[in-house]
């Protein structure tokens, strides 16, 4: 779907069948009423971005000019998330195989399952905050040990934590059964 008459696209639902990739290019913002279905959603949008329906979506290839908000049914492979703020929601596991990028805005990370990253998948963001789905609860194990740069760090796991700073980090809170900050 391509959109820039300056509209702002609402999904009502995208199911073709479960498409193998299914890609939203946007000139403007992109909010949705219905479920996302598909193994790849690749977003590219010149404003906000708000898809926090129960998407059954597997991998995320999403960027933003402005916010960008995206929940899961289930597990989540994040290949690149990009906005001027990124909230990433499920209720299983977030797997970041790319970047994460809020610039200097806030990164929320909401996993009941673990949340990890790997080498591709750093954060920048100038506070990351991590819980549960519900955003009370902590999240499940974390281990974001990449060079993350991240000016504050705001996370409540039910399990370990482990994270890693490329720079100055202020911990305004680090809760786990075992918290490892680098």
């Amino acid at each position: 779907m391509a959109c820039g008459n300056g509209d702002t696209p609402t999904i009502l639902e995208a199911n073709a069948a479960q498409p193998l990739v299914d890609t939203l290019t946007v000139g403007g913002a992109l909010t949705q009423s219905g479920v996302i279905t598909a193994d790849t959603l690749v977003v590219d949008a010149t404003g906000a971005v708000t898809l926090t329906g129960a998407n059954v979506v597997g991998k995320l290839d999403a960027i933003s000019a402005a916010a960008l908000a995206f929940t899961a049914a289930g597990k989540l492979d994040v290949v690149r998330a990009q906005g001027t703020g990124v909230t990433l929601t499920t209720p299983g596991a977030l797997g970041l195989s790319g970047a994460v990028n809020a610039g200097t805005g806030t990164a929320t990370l909401r996993a009941d399952g673990t949340i990890t990253q790997e080498a591709a998948g750093l954060i920048t963001a100038g506070t990351l905050v991590i819980r549960g789905a519900d955003s009370v609860a902590g999240a499940g194990a974390v281990t974001l040990t990449g060079a993350n740069v991240v000016g504050k760090l705001d996370a409540i796991s039910t399990a370990a934590l482990a994270f890693t700073a490329a720079g100055k980090l202020d911990v305004v809170r680090a809760q786990g059964t075992g918290v490892t900050l680098t």
